[in-house]
């Protein structure tokens, strides 16, 4: 605890709170300040709003024609197929030189599931 005359630069406890908080001083009034008035020299009405609309057509512009110099056909497919054979090759025989029977696991090896 502090005593109440000391000079010490802690603010005073009972003065510290919330900003509104205005305690009972000597140098303040008990009455709370007017508010400001931030409508000064402003009209009471709203200014219109603004027309982005000047200067521009009412009708927006039309659509940009994109097959303009082309055949209104579509091209036909491309042959992938030019200077192959009609059949596709036989499958590859990868078991060629290879035993065609899987071989037995050493002994003692545990068996595949």
């Amino acid at each position: 605890m502090r005593d109440s005359g000391g000079s010490s630069t802690e603010p005073d406890r009972e003065t510290l709170g919330r900003a509104n908080d205005r305690p009972f001083t000597k140098a303040r009034s008990p009455v709370e300040p007017p508010l400001t008035d931030h409508t000064k020299g402003r009209s009471p009405v709203e200014p219109p709003l603004t027309d982005h609309t000047k200067g521009r057509s009412p009708v927006g512009p039309p659509l940009t024609d994109h097959t303009k110099g082309r055949s209104p056909v579509a091209p036909p497919l491309t042959d992938h197929t030019k200077g192959r054979s009609p059949v596709a090759p036989p499958l590859t025989d990868h078991t060629k030189g290879r035993n065609p029977v899987a071989p037995h696991p050493p002994e003692g090896a545990s068996p595949a599931r």
